[in-house]
């Protein structure tokens, strides 16, 4: 599926690659969080972030499962991604943005063509409305299944031909794998909705991990409060279900436990990649439980948290996504931001 506009392409080295992320970095592990023993496949889309504001026009590396990889390298979990990026101007910017976050990307990532383009539109309220140049395929790959988490999401989940090679990857995934899945729908490129009820359906129901925000959950169930969204997601057999709400806050529950974890933020510039980060944190938590990685046997580990855990790991992933609003763009967070962030909370 490919929409169109008329941005004018540019071409690049297409050698260009992307170093390896450092096996031995290490940072400080917020709220009991981080990883160091397993590391992470993002699969989705990298696209480039065209944003209009009453200003100006200006262009960044996005895309949700970018944002996504972006964000748990800059927590310092170690992240492979495997995407799709022309061989262009646009291309070349994100693969510095890979680089300098410290992702590693996967071999056949960099493509033919053109990158893919979101135009997004701000609001005086900080709110983002999107259109987009958008082509989604991935590479043929093998040996992507030794990996501790897989997450996938948004767009190369839903446009095909795309959508159905991630969904095969992830049935292939290892039964030790944790599977982490965010809709994070934009509608103006989506199927018919029946087609879209039944692809989340179909992720959802291999994932321990979903988030919704608001405006996803009230896509997929109009009408339907929080609660009841969080009762569907459990029936699907996801272990760890959130729904966001921006300034509202954090819905998370497992089987045993429901949350509710307030925002943090205290200054929106815009709330591009707020979700994503959010989502970062939540997968930097998820690895940090220390039953989590590496001791499963016949599947997954059980990620059933208590009230407790459940409340730590909604609070930091908050905290992550707090300070990305208060930047421009999909900003991501170390864990010193984040930890000064919640440092300000506290005093307050």
């Amino acid at each position: 599926m490919v929409a169109k506009n008329d941005v004018s392409r540019k071409r690049f080295d297409s050698s260009t690659t992307v170093e390896p992320f450092g096996r031995g970095a290490t940072h400080a592990r917020a709220f009991g969080g981080g990883t160091g023993v397993g590391r992470v496949l993002v699969v989705g889309e990298a696209l480039i972030d065209v944003v209009h504001t009453r200003a100006r026009v200006t262009e960044h590396p996005g895309g949700s499962p970018l944002n996504v990889a972006a964000g748990l390298a800059r927590l310092g979990d170690p992240v492979d991604f495997l995407t799709a990026i022309g061989t262009d101007e646009r291309g070349d910017a994100v693969l510095r943005h890979l680089r300098d976050s410290g992702v590693r990307l996967v071999s056949g990532s960099v493509t033919a063509g053109t990158t893919s383009t979101a135009t997004a539109t701000i609001d005086e309220s900080g709110g983002a409305t999107y259109s987009f140049d958008f082509h989604w395929a991935i590479a043929p790959v093998v040996g992507l299944y030794d990996h501790a988490l897989l997450h996938v999401g948004s767009l190369g989940c839903f446009v095909e031909p795309g959508a159905g090679q991630v969904a095969d990857l992830v049935r292939r995934a290892g039964a030790e794998t944790i599977v982490t899945f965010d809709p994070n729908l934009r509608p103006a490129l989506l199927p018919a909705e029946g087609e879209v009820r039944g692809r989340f359906d179909q992720f959802a129901s291999m994932s321990a991990v979903v988030k919704l925000s608001d405006e996803d959950a009230s896509y997929l169930w109009p009408g339907v409060a929080r609660d009841e969204v969080i009762a569907r997601l459990l029936e699907l057999g996801v272990q760890v279900a959130v729904v966001t709400g921006g300034a509202d806050g954090a819905l998370l529950a497992t089987a045993s436990a429901r949350v509710h974890v307030p925002s943090t933020a205290s200054q929106v510039v815009d709330t591009i990649g707020a979700g994503d980060s959010f989502m970062a944190g939540l997968i930097h938590m998820v690895l940090g439980r220390p039953s989590s990685v590496g001791t499963a046997v016949n599947g997954p580990p059980s990620l059933d948290l208590g009230r407790d855990e459940l409340t730590e790991v909604g609070r930091f992933a908050a905290l992550c996504a707090g300070v990305t609003v208060s930047h421009a763009g999909a900003y991501a967070p170390t864990v010193a931001e984040v930890m000064a962030g919640a440092a300000r909370l506290r005093s307050r």
